[in-house]
């Protein structure tokens, strides 16, 4: 129905262009499309007219109004912030998460926004994936996303007792297969990662950049299908989700020296 009302609208376009003799301004097309895009109708031209008229720039008034809405959220300021000109798309999932993407690249991931800070969540290069590459990692981050947006405010207050202030510094979970790692130099600091990757298990790694002093959880997993169901299949003893986020908080708790790290991340989770 809307391809029969646009063509419909270039038709009467097309008619009001050839029959408009008179050398008096009229709607422009940016008025007209805006006047269509916003009521899925159009103006007919009738009599012309033999006064100047002044018509409200639909045009205009429509931009300014989706800038208006757009920028009432900081996320975009947060985003270039920390990455400045690099990612044109931006969408609110659900919560306090967005995604993220350079569209020329296939670039980008998901961020939580926390205190009016993000927590980062990379994914690789899509375009120097495979499919189930794609398909997994974009799983992860969504899986992610969900619990560190549920627990961030005691998630945080965890980690600030080991001096870690997210407010200051930059917290970012990088997720990438094993068969990336494998073909990617650039990737080869990750590689004693996989020595002890099995089907049934996810790797988490967490280090400090030497420079910014952020925070670096590196994820490193088997991307098929079959590990995926291996990892995340349900039974009565335990909760295969809770599991693997606990195994990340304990990452992190690894790296602050934490000598309790199954119990306090245990503790955390029964909250």
């Amino acid at each position: 129905m809307a391809t029969i009302s646009f063509i419909q609208y270039l038709e009467a376009e097309k008619k009001q262009s050839m029959q408009n003799k008179s050398m008096l301004p009229q709607m422009d097309a940016l008025d007209s499309f805006a006047f269509y895009y916003k009521k899925e109708s159009f103006v007919i031209a009738g009599k012309q007219p033999d006064m100047m008229l002044f018509v409200p720039h639909e045009w205009s008034d429509f931009y300014n109004n989706y800038l208006f809405s757009k920028y009432q959220d900081n996320i975009y300021e947060l985003i270039e912030k920390k990455f400045p000109n690099r990612f044109n798309f931006v969408e609110h999932m659900s919560g306090d998460t967005y995604s993220f993407m350079d569209t020329g690249f296939i670039m980008g991931g998901r961020c939580i926004k926390f205190q009016n800070s993000l927590i980062w969540i990379i994914y690789p290069i899509a375009i120097n994936c495979i499919g189930k590459e794609v398909k997994t990692f974009e799983f992860l981050g969504q899986f992610f996303s969900f619990y560190i947006d549920k627990y961030k405010s005691n998630l945080f207050e965890l980690f600030s007792k080991y001096g870690f202030d997210i407010t200051q510094q930059d917290f970012i979970l990088e997720i990438n297969p094993d068969s990336l790692i494998k073909r990617t130099p650039a990737l080869s600091h990750l590689a004693d990662t996989l020595s002890t990757l099995s089907r049934n298990k996810i790797n988490f790694c967490t280090k400090q950049h030497p420079q910014s002093g952020s925070l670096h959880t590196f994820i490193t997993y088997m991307a098929d299908e079959d590990s995926f169901t291996e990892i995340f299949k349900m039974n009565l003893d335990d909760n295969p989700e809770k599991d693997i986020f606990q195994k990340f908080i304990v990452s992190v708790l690894d790296y602050f020296q934490e000598e309790n790290t199954h119990l306090i991340s245990g503790d955390f989770l029964e909250r």
